[in-house]
């Protein structure tokens, strides 16, 4: 099922090799949606090994509710922009998280409570902006030759 096509009303599906529709297995309230396609469909199918490890147990495809959003991103990401400015993230945002739990000790919390766990949390994120204060305050210093001052909000 390499092309899908959802229905109308979202309570069937359709591969792209003219089968008849797959039928949704689960209710309407559920999170997600689960489309079966039953095995003698499969096994008949010319695309079976691209589809489905296993014909002869038919085939499964589950859907989020905002799969679409999902497949766009990922079309999106594919672009040579998008990958430059991921890459840039490694740089940037991981490096952050990677610091913390490295350097910080934020593998594992030291206490129990989910207060403590957010205090713990807080307080190591508050030293990553303290030092990445303080590291500018540096390059301040070392480009312009000024001394800068902080000064207190009351």
């Amino acid at each position: 099922m390499s092309t899908r096509r959802l229905g109308s009303n979202r309570s069937w599906m359709r591969c792209d090799v003219r089968q008849p529709p797959i039928r949704e297995i689960y209710p309407p309230g559920w999170p997600g949606r689960l489309y079966a396609c039953p095995p003698e469909y499969c096994c008949a199918c010319p695309r079976q090994t691209e589809c489905t490890p296993r014909p002869e147990k038919g085939r499964t495809v589950s859907r989020l509710e905002n799969e679409e959003l999902l497949d766009s991103l990922r079309e999106r990401m594919q672009t040579p922009e998008a990958k430059t400015l991921y890459k840039l993230r490694a740089r940037t945002v991981e490096l952050a998280y990677a610091d913390m739990k490295e350097h910080r000790g934020l593998r594992r919390f030291r206490s129990r409570s989910l207060l403590r766990a957010r205090t713990q949390v807080a307080l190591v994120v508050l030293v990553h902006n303290l030092l990445t204060v303080d590291r500018i305050l540096d390059q301040c210093l070392v480009e312009d030759k000024t001394v800068v001052t902080l000064t207190a909000v009351a």
